[in-house]
């Protein structure tokens, strides 16, 4: 059990290192939106009734397609640690496994920029605009209570 534990956290270190956040990834996020983030302020952003069910059934689409990504994902990282945990494996097969991993994640990759660029397409320029407030008004506002739990403690 240590094994796997230890195993989680070397891919999750080495999909990080590999994945980093980058400024161009940053700026993505400036122009594009969670489904999330939309429908907890759908209200404020006076989301019509046609532009909901637009928006529900991109979400139902993609998720159709992304849950068994995801699945798949987890089942070939578990075959990635077990991988690394038997020293006697190649490295041939290691990066092969990696590989495997690599090209679904892009897939994953692909299937939220699709969503989030389906949400945007179906907002107007006014609800894109109220939703980059309600981001920066959110970041604020996360960043004041990290500074004051710091505080605190």
């Amino acid at each position: 059990m240590k094994k796997t534990i230890i195993g989680v956290f070397v891919v999750l270190a080495f999909a990080t290192w590999i994945y980093p956040q980058t400024s161009a990834e940053q700026g993505l996020r400036r122009y594009l939106f969670s489904p999330d983030l939309l429908r907890k302020h759908q209200r404020e952003l006076q989301i019509t009734e046609d532009q909901r069910r637009q928006i529900v059934q991109e979400i139902s689409e993609i998720q159709s397609k992304f849950t068994p990504l995801q699945w798949k994902l987890e089942d070939e990282m578990r075959k990635l640690i077990d991988l690394i945990e038997n020293r006697a494996d190649e490295e041939e097969n290691i990066l092969q496994q990696l590989h495997t991993i690599l090209d679904l994640e892009k897939e994953i990759k692909s299937q939220q920029l699709l969503l989030a660029l389906r949400i945007r397409n179906a907002l107007n320029e006014d609800q894109l605009r109220k939703l980059r407030n309600i981001r920066a008004r959110t970041a604020l506002e996360q960043r004041q209570l990290r500074n004051a739990d710091r505080r605190n403690n």
